[in-house]
């Protein structure tokens, strides 16, 4: 997202607290909207069928060419490799109850 922002502004990378700030602000709203974004994405499509995940664009987005750069980043081999251990991961575990059993 860095480099379509630095496309539309001239940023200062010398500046150091500039910088931090925008990446700050960034980091923040990728934590705030990821979740909603990507279950979209894989709802509509995703992994098995990216194409249709593409022509269903999520309504948070402005417009086409920046769901195009998030469909891109979901679509790559190092986010799939993630996700794919990730959800290997989440299998993994066991989830013991402690509610009231046998009361």
């Amino acid at each position: 997202m860095y480099e379509k922002l630095e496309g539309k502004f001239k940023l200062l990378r010398t500046d150091n607290a500039l910088m931090e700030y925008v990446y700050s602000r960034l980091h923040i709203q990728w934590k705030r909207s990821r979740g909603v974004l990507s279950k979209h994405w894989k709802n509509n499509g995703g992994k098995p069928n990216p194409r249709l995940a593409r022509s269903n664009m999520h309504g948070d987005c402005r417009n086409q060419d920046d769901w195009n750069h998030l469909c891109d980043y979901w679509e790559s081999e190092k986010t799939r490799k993630y996700s794919d251990q990730m959800e290997l991961n989440r299998r993994k575990h066991v989830i013991i109850s402690r509610g009231a059993l046998g009361r």
